[in-house]
């Protein structure tokens, strides 16, 4: 009779084949130790394979750029932006170790440019790359290989194992045919968060009711790791932070930048400004004023004369161009008219019975607000006077824009050794967790001034992690 049982043994098994997991593996099994990693996807890389730069300083990118900007400036730019309520050691290590990274990822061929992403930001952190995440993938499962790391596809884990003492031992887990046993020294923890389950999101994230997820990929981060983690005694720490931008339009990129660009005017169901819309052109602070709208939805008004101005002239914002070029627009707007996602009319009647708002409302909304782009000043929200274009040229646009989360953040508390702790602030021997499985290292509202914190937090926590598994288990 065929078994349906499968054991394996190692010295590490890594719950998550995405970049945290991937650079995690890499630094372990380049320490000379066992390594397996496990995802319950066909494939691995994760959302790391769309993502497009990350944040770093002292690297040689940026002094190649002429570039000043050290891992002393980054934290404390993050420290304060979140108001000290990180883990500062925690921010600290990761930042530390961000140059080392771009420099280790440039010597395997990955190419980097620097490029801001903010209207009128510093000298500049974000690493960008059209394909970067791709890339860094690409060159992590490549350096797997050559270590030997073992991959076990298709495969959900389902319960981490201890022995009596709390020490871990090892990890249950099932494919579509069998239940896997592997035995182990120490685990760690990289599954992606939780932003695909609807049950967790609903729990801990009660202020956040829209329900699309950034990607489809975003759908199998359901919490697995979380919770196992939390069966065997691990505290938690950020849980219910979402890494969220917006207004954003789901008519693809041509006509989500147009939307957001701060020359447009962004009103509720009710036809009313809640917001001042130029935010430098930062889509991170919106969503904090977008959940406290009516069904959390807003609605970016523009007239042809601004889209004409973008047509001709580009967008505002310094990155959009790279991802959204302007030729895309007219197509993009087309496409999302047919789709029910945009109105376009020469009557703010009819634009005011799509939204759902009172004519009237919208009507002195629009009115009061070109009296202020007349005058050049805002006297609502005090938007820059540079952003104030009235909207007097038909046809008018309305497009639908929800807050959407880039993903969960949060949940299990870990030190600067990406040791998980349990409720006695003690490391759970054996057991680590690294990238969006972990809170205290990002506040709720993803911070500017750190284009790229996620990627780059999973990167340089997988690396940490792997380093100090090494040594947890030569001990």
């Amino acid at each position: 009779m065929k078994s349906n049982k499968q054991d394996f043994k190692a010295d590490v098994v890594i719950i998550g084949a995405g970049g945290s997991g991937l650079a995690a593996a890499v630094a372990a099994a380049g320490r000379g130790v066992k390594v397996r990693v496990i995802d319950k996807r066909h494939t691995a890389g994760g959302t790391m394979n769309m993502l497009a730069g990350l944040v770093a300083a002292d690297s040689p990118t940026q002094k190649r750029a002429g570039i000043n900007i050290t891992p002393d400036d980054l934290f404390l730019k993050h420290m304060q932006y979140s108001h000290w309520t990180l883990n500062p050691r925690l921010v600290r290590a990761w930042l530390s170790r961000t140059g080392e990274t771009i420099r280790w990822l440039e010597e395997k061929g990955v190419k980097f440019q620097m490029f801001s992403m903010f209207i009128g930001e510093p000298p500049t952190s974000w690493h960008y790359g059209l394909r970067v995440g791709a890339d860094i993938v690409k060159v992590l499962l490549q350096e797997c290989r050559n270590l030997d790391v073992q991959f076990s596809y298709e495969t959900c884990a389902k319960r981490i194992l201890t022995d009596k003492s709390g020490k871990v031992t090892g990890l249950l887990a099932q494919t579509s045919d069998k239940d896997v046993e592997l035995k182990a020294k120490a685990v760690i923890i990289a599954t992606g968060g939780y932003g695909g389950n609807r049950d967790m999101m609903a729990k801990y994230c009660p202020n956040y009711s829209n329900p699309l997820p950034t990607s489809g990929i975003e759908i199998s981060h359901t919490g697995d790791g979380i919770r196992m983690a939390f069966e065997i005694g691990a505290d938690n720490e950020g849980l219910g932070n979402l890494l969220m931008c917006g207004p954003c339009f789901t008519g693809g990129f041509g006509a989500f930048h147009l939307a957001i660009e701060p020359t447009t005017l962004w009103v509720n169901k009710d036809g009313r400004r809640f917001i001042e819309e130029g935010l430098d052109g930062s889509p991170f602070e919106a969503p904090n004023a977008m959940i406290r709208q009516p069904g959390q939805v807003c609605y970016n008004l523009f007239d042809e004369a601004i889209k004409q101005q973008v047509l001709k002239h580009g967008y505002i914002r310094p990155d959009a161009a790279t991802v959204s070029p302007v030729n895309k627009i007219e197509s993009a707007l087309e496409a999302n008219f047919k789709r029910g996602n945009l109105m376009i009319s020469s009557s703010w009647d009819v634009l005011a019975e799509w939204i759902g708002a009172e004519p009237a409302t919208l009507k002195s909304t629009i009115e009061q607000y070109n009296q202020f782009c007349d005058a050049g000043h805002d006297d609502e929200f005090v938007k820059k006077a540079e952003y104030l274009k009235a909207l007097r040229n038909p046809p008018f646009y309305a497009a639908k824009c929800y807050p959407w989360h880039l993903g969960s953040i949060g949940g299990i508390k870990i030190n600067e050794r990406m040791e998980v702790l349990n409720k006695n602030q003690q490391p759970i021997k054996g057991l680590y967790a690294v990238g969006s499985d972990t809170g205290g290292w990002s506040a709720s509202t993803y911070n500017r001034y750190l284009a790229g914190a996620g990627a780059s937090f999973a990167i340089n926590s997988g690396f940490i992690g792997g380093e100090n598994i090494v040594k947890y288990l030569c001990r």
